[in-house]
C-alpha cells in the first residue's frame, strides 16, 4: 500500500481482491464498467481517500487511473462548475456508494468534476481533474 499524504497519493495499490473499473469518456453518460484489472503502465495514477479530501484541482493525462477509497460518502460526477455551485446531482452520473473501493480511468481530454451528495455544500468537497 502506498503512503498517502494529504489524502491524495500519486501511487496506487493495484493488488485487490475484486475490481470495479469505471471508464469515463468526455461524454460522461457513456461511461462503461468492467471488472478487469486496470493497466497502470505509462499513465498517471492516484489513490484518493475521498472522505478526508478538501477541494483540489489536479492536472493529468488521458488514461489516468484513480483508486477511490470511499468510506462515509458517495461519489458523483458533475456536468459543470455551474451544477457544482448549485449542488445539482444527476442520478445518471452516480459512480459509487459509500463503503466502496473503485477505480476510474479518464478516456478522453476534458474537465472532470467529482463530489458527493452526502455533504451539505459540495463546493467545500470536490476534486476537479483537468485531463490533457
Amino acid at each position: 500500500m502506498s503512503l498517502i499524504i494529504d489524502n491524495v497519493s500519486n501511487k496506487i495499490n493495484i493488488e485487490k481482491d475484486k475490481y470495479i473499473v469505471i471508464n469515463i469518456p468526455f461524454n460522461i453518460i457513456n461511461r462503461y464498467i468492467t471488472n478487469k484489472k486496470p493497466n497502470i503502465e505509462n499513465v498517471n495514477t492516484f489513490t484518493i481517500i475521498w472522505d478526508n479530501i478538501k477541494t483540489k484541482e489536479i492536472e493529468c493525462k488521458v488514461g489516468t487511473v484513480i483508486n477511490w477509497i470511499l468510506m462515509k460518502n458517495n461519489l458523483y460526477l458533475m456536468y459543470s462548475k455551474l451544477f457544482l455551485k448549485k449542488c445539482i446531482f444527476d442520478k445518471h452520473l452516480f459512480l459509487s456508494d459509500k463503503n466502496s473501493d473503485i477505480f476510474t480511468i479518464f478516456k478522453e481530454p476534458g474537465t472532470y468534476i467529482f463530489t458527493s451528495s452526502n455533504i451539505k455544500n459540495c463546493n467545500e468537497k470536490n476534486i476537479i481533474f483537468y485531463v490533457k
